[in-house]
């Protein structure tokens, strides 16, 4: 791995390849930053692992652990497999057994699309200390993180955002009066499915890998996947392609998918605002190009603070009910104040969270014995 060609005053600061031919692991670790505490992040399964790419997700970890206030840092894993590869438990105690020397005071594993609880308890097993993997089974002290916490903070981002929006953006001031499209129906998408529903919400257009659905009154998310777990399959509803729901008349997209929009998508999104649900959901020139028409864009360092925050609570042994109370207060808050200095200052909403969260990891080195040496 060329670190040189990532590396700035931020991170990162452990790049450790994990290399084992005869048990057949391939993995990487990056630690980008603990200024502020241990690096925290996901462990994915990947079929290639691009360094570049893994860097980038654990300084995105770094940033929005920051801006949720907790005592992370950022850091990112990824082990060289398919996806619904059978021994993803098995893979993860060997990669567990070869960074255990960092972990829990330098790293923190927490969960990915692709891992949930039984893999993040294999890790703390082998570990052999529950602080050391988050996203735990709740007989471990686990938070639901997938199902939970990240659905949580980015309903409740939605919500704070039509609250305080502008006039100029012909958004509703409440969450009961919008419509949604969700693009990336997965555990989280349908989680955050039902949260918008109970809040009043119309979901009007889905999506996973397979296919797409849209209904302009509103989809009956109970149907969409009672007896299949691809929409393709699915008999609730017509199908029409990923990019018809992209381009769904709606005042709220939301980009949960695990491939990228890019910037040829931008022009047919109907959307008012759009919220980066999913980490790199969003190709940068994209961003950019709705940004230029006047769509605001909620990042993903902002809409994702429940992860970070159900981390650090599981890591602290907190109360569960507690944590959904503080997800919920700092997502609002979070989102109220990077959406409104971006409307204001016609800076983008990513530009001004990456220079909160700079500026609070900025006065934790300087306080620090690891970047003062």
């Amino acid at each position: 791995v060329n670190v040189s060609a990532f590396v700035t005053r931020w991170g990162p600061l452990h790049v450790l390849q994990v290399c084992r031919p005869e048990i057949d692991l391939h993995g990487i670790l990056i630690i980008d930053n603990i200024a502020l505490g241990p690096g925290c992040g996901p462990i994915e399964i990947e079929p290639v692992i691009n360094p570049h790419a893994q860097h980038q997700k654990a300084r995105k970890m770094t940033w929005t652990c920051a801006l949720s206030d907790t005592n992370l840092g950022g850091a990112s894993a990824a082990i060289r497999a398919t996806p619904s590869c059978s021994s993803q438990s098995e893979l993860i105690r060997r990669f567990a057994r070869e960074v255990s020397p960092y972990v829990p005071d330098r790293y923190i594993a927490a969960p990915s699309r692709d891992l949930g609880e039984k893999e993040m308890a294999a890790f703390a097993d082998e570990i052999g200390d529950q602080r050391g993997a988050t996203g735990k089974p709740p007989e471990m002290g686990g938070v639901p993180h997938r199902t939970g916490m990240e659905s949580l903070g980015i309903g409740s981002s939605i919500e704070s955002f039509l609250e305080t929006a502008e006039s100029r953006f012909n958004l509703p001031d409440n969450i009961s009066e919008a419509t949604v499209a969700i693009a990336g129906y997965d555990e989280v998408g349908a989680s955050l499915a039902r949260y918008l529903l109970r809040k009043g919400a119309k979901v009007v257009a889905v999506s996973d890998d397979s296919a797409g659905m849209i209904a302009k009154n509103g989809l009956d998310v109970k149907r969409i996947r009672s007896t299949s777990n691809h929409l393709s399959e699915s008999r609730a509803y017509g199908k029409v392609s990923r990019l018809d729901v992209l381009a769904a008349t709606c005042d709220v997209l939301v980009c949960n998918a695990r491939d990228h929009i890019v910037e040829s998508a931008a022009n047919n999104i109907r959307a008012k605002v759009i919220v980066e649900a999913r980490s790199n959901s969003i190709d940068a020139m994209c961003e950019q190009s709705l940004l230029g028409r006047g769509v605001p864009v909620i990042p993903d360092i902002v809409a994702n603070v429940g992860l970070a925050i159900a981390s650090y609570a599981e890591y602290q042994q907190d109360d569960c009910s507690i944590v959904f109370k503080s997800v919920e207060r700092k997502a609002k808050e979070l989102t109220q104040t990077v959406m409104s200095k971006s409307m204001t200052s016609g800076i983008a909403p990513r530009r001004i969270a990456e220079e909160i969260a700079m500026e609070k990891i900025l006065r934790a080195m300087e306080d620090s014995d690891e970047y003062q040496q």
